[in-house]
């Protein structure tokens, strides 16, 4: 059964109450993948399409990271762009220290480490979910283009005023 971003925080809770360094570094893990999959709500709703390839190296957590910090929303929804740079800056947070509980082995990962990147991400969830509910508030922005309806012209007349 399918999940939501957030579910992966909740789990990232649980494990960072263990004794364990191996679940303080999964739940560094886990509160990290709820913050990006939480931002991609943003990506979705601010129409900026697919994320741009302007690097062959550059993957997909970079690319949505990138796209927050240059991010110029369009009419959809007027966000301040300070408030979606501050989900970019978390979120490269809560990455770096993903990146050290999954890739530096040789180091170690303690609760504090993992508790930051949960808090990270709880910031993350949070200040997405207020943008979202702001977006949703605002009244749709008006058409360029408004086209006659049937009741003003007829039901047989074309809806189109260059035909």
């Amino acid at each position: 059964m399918p999940i939501e971003g957030y579910e992966l925080l909740l789990a990232a809770k649980r494990l960072v109450n263990s004794h364990m360094e191996v679940d303080h570094r999964t739940a560094a893990s886990r509160a990290y993948y709820a913050a990006l999959h939480c931002s991609f709500a943003l990506r979705d709703l601010l129409d900026f399409g697919p994320l741009p390839l302007t690097r062959q190296a550059e993957g997909t957590h970079r690319r949505m990271i990138r796209l927050l910090l240059e991010a110029h929303p369009g009419e959809r929804c007027k966000v301040h762009v300070g408030r979606l740079r501050a989900v970019a800056h978390l979120l490269r947070m809560v990455r770096d220290l993903r990146s050290l509980a999954d890739y530096r082995l040789d180091l170690p990962f303690n609760r504090p480490l993992a508790m930051h990147a949960i808090l990270g991400a709880e910031r993350v969830v949070r200040e997405v979910r207020e943008i979202l509910a702001t977006c949703a508030a605002e009244p749709p922005a008006p058409p360029t283009r408004i086209i006659p309806s049937e009741a003003e012209n007829g039901p047989d007349a074309s809806p189109d005023p260059a035909s």
